[in-house]
């Protein structure tokens, strides 16, 4: 039995509970399907349940059923969120858990360390200077030194300078303030 003659027989067995006796033309059961998006749209505009996403979506599936594929289209979309959702969440607890780890344990050597083949010389405003790698900049730069990790906002810093290379590598060319 197709979806359609099941909706039909639906309708029609309403109309008989509710003792309709005129039969009701094809025109306004034909109607009456067909409104059912709108009807579904109003019900939850009203209970506040309705977005702009939501609407989409609704458009999507009734005219993805007009073409019979309505609970595919359904499981589908549910199947996509879900993974989405699931690797996204697990990538984000991830970069969480490292971050937390970096910094509750300052001394854990980074992943980099040892990968660099130059140093730098950076100087603070404060006066300080600092000899290790730029592992990454922006508004805080890190820094590896001694096989650690150090985080220094980018307005302290008053100059970088590459001082040498370690090993046989391509010495790299420095920037004036480091910027």
């Amino acid at each position: 039995m197709k979806k359609p003659d099941h909706d039909i027989m639906q309708l029609e067995g309403l109309l008989e509970k509710y003792r309709f006796v005129r039969p009701v033309p094809p025109p306004v059961q034909e109607s009456i399907l067909s409104s059912r998006k709108r009807v579904l749209a109003r019900v939850l505009k009203t209970v506040g349940a309705f977005s702009a996403l939501y609407g989409l979506y609704l458009s999507l599936y009734f005219a993805a059923k007009k073409t019979g594929i309505g609970a595919l289209f359904a499981k589908c979309v549910i199947a996509l969120v879900t993974v989405t959702s699931a690797t996204y969440g697990g990538y984000r607890l991830a970069a969480t858990i490292a971050q937390e780890h970096r910094k509750n344990n300052p001394g854990t050597p980074h992943p980099a360390a040892g990968s660099h083949r130059w140093t730098d010389r950076i100087t603070l405003y404060n006066g300080r200077v600092i000899h290790g790698a730029i592992v990454s900049r922006g508004r805080v730069y890190e820094i590896l030194a001694g096989g650690t990790i150090i985080r220094i906002p980018a307005n302290q810093i008053k100059a970088v300078k590459p001082v040498t290379t370690l090993g046989d590598g391509p010495r790299r060319s420095g920037h004036g303030d480091g910027r």
